[in-house]
């Protein structure tokens, strides 16, 4: 469900925005043409705080619960990192893959046996992020703490979340743009002509193509948002 989060987000700001416009033009719904995803605006500007993209869709623990169901939930939703909460749904706790995976491996086979609570290994003082907090800072505070996610809090109750694999993502959706306009552009100086087919500026990244599935580096990736959305932001 995770993988799908940007490309979601993208579908229904487009979809938003459309209808939004077509309202003004006081013309009879049925007479809308349909919505167009480059009508979502220009594609960093949707990425410049983490409540824009922050994964919902979360699974939680509380602290009497036993680490086998945080192991099994990792196991079972491809999730590395599981937010614990209490019984008013506020962030006490974080729990990692790395933390049970020291469980698993530091314990002997006797211990293994007997049943261990999730507040035994929880980080107890996550680093959070509110919605509104700017992508760069979240950025900064995931390197400056050494932190691989970020819970996402509003008035004392965890909202999102918001990982490495989010700006991976959003990265890779970047990048795919700034190839596609390279090459464009180089299409036209070699062709010596304008007539060319352009893509707007402001269009989606479509799935799909090798440099896509080749970008493995967190450092690229961070770099690279870093770099459209100070360039987005200079420009507004």
């Amino acid at each position: 469900a995770r993988t799908a989060t940007v490309s979601i987000w993208w579908r229904l700001s487009s979809l938003t925005a459309a209808m939004n416009q077509r309202q003004k033009s006081g013309k009879p719904v049925h007479t809308w043409p349909l919505a167009e995803l480059r009508e979502s605006g220009s594609w960093s500007k949707n990425f410049q705080r983490v409540g824009q993209y922050m994964s919902t869709d979360l699974f939680t623990v509380q602290q009497e619960d036993l680490v086998d169901l945080v192991a099994a939930i990792m196991d079972w939703e491809y999730v590395r990192h599981v937010p614990v909460e209490d019984a008013e749904h506020r962030l006490v706790g974080l729990v990692s893959y790395r933390s049970v995976l020291r469980v698993i491996s530091g314990r002997s086979p006797e211990d293994r046996s007997k049943p261990l609570a999730v507040a035994d290994i929880m980080e107890t003082e996550p680093i959070t992020a509110h919605p509104d907090t700017p992508t760069l800072d979240a950025i900064e505070l995931m390197r400056k703490n050494r932190c691989s996610c970020l819970p996402i809090v509003k008035d004392g109750r965890l909202v999102g979340i918001v990982s490495e694999l989010e700006f991976l993502r959003i990265a890779e959706k970047f990048m795919m743009e700034a190839f596609r306009a390279d090459s464009v552009a180089a299409s036209d100086q070699g062709s010596g002509s304008n007539g060319g087919t352009s893509i707007p500026s402001n269009a989606p990244p479509q799935n799909g193509g090798s440099a896509e599935t080749n970008v493995a580096s967190d450092e690229v990736s961070t770099k690279a948002v870093e770099s459209k959305l100070t360039e987005s932001a200079t420009q507004s």
